[in-house]
């Protein structure tokens, strides 16, 4: 029941054409929910479980095995950012630092210890994923994945 979601997983053909768009700029921005569940609201037949799959902990590494690298940080940092008129940080002497640390080559398979979340509904769990962020650097805090 972790893949009864709404809106509904697409098929291949749907979700090739998305990946085309994304990686030809056609499709500029791009997010994930994240609907953290009570087991008990999971473990039941599909008609009776609630819609929804946690995604934060998986979503780079889902997305970066299908979408160039380079257009994949500019759907998920910079495009979101200039749409909704926050300032794109710079690297420089004197600025403000705002990094996220990931290695876009790590392949893993995605299970439950890679979950920091208290819920562990996600609709990858079991698949290998290629690519992981470790943690950030923002407002002069480093904060780590620690898993």
């Amino acid at each position: 029941t972790n893949c009864k979601v709404i809106p509904p997983l697409r098929s291949k053909a749907d979700v090739n054409a998305l990946v085309k768009a994304v990686n030809t700029g056609i499709i500029d921005m791009i997010t994930s929910d994240h609907n953290p569940l009570d087991v008990e609201l999971k473990k039941v037949e599909l008609e009776n479980a609630a819609d929804g799959t946690i995604g934060l902990e998986s979503f780079f590494g889902v997305v970066n095995s299908k979408i160039e690298l380079d257009q994949l940080i500019k759907a998920i940092t910079d495009n979101p950012r200039k749409r909704s008129g926050i300032t794109i940080p710079v690297i420089a002497e004197g600025e403000t630092a705002d990094i996220t640390f990931f290695n876009p080559e790590e392949t893993y398979e995605f299970t439950e210890k890679n979950i920091l979340s208290s819920s562990k509904n996600s609709a990858f769990l079991g698949k290998e994923l290629k690519g992981r962020a470790y943690g950030i650097f923002n407002n002069n805090k480093l904060i780590l994945n620690q898993i």
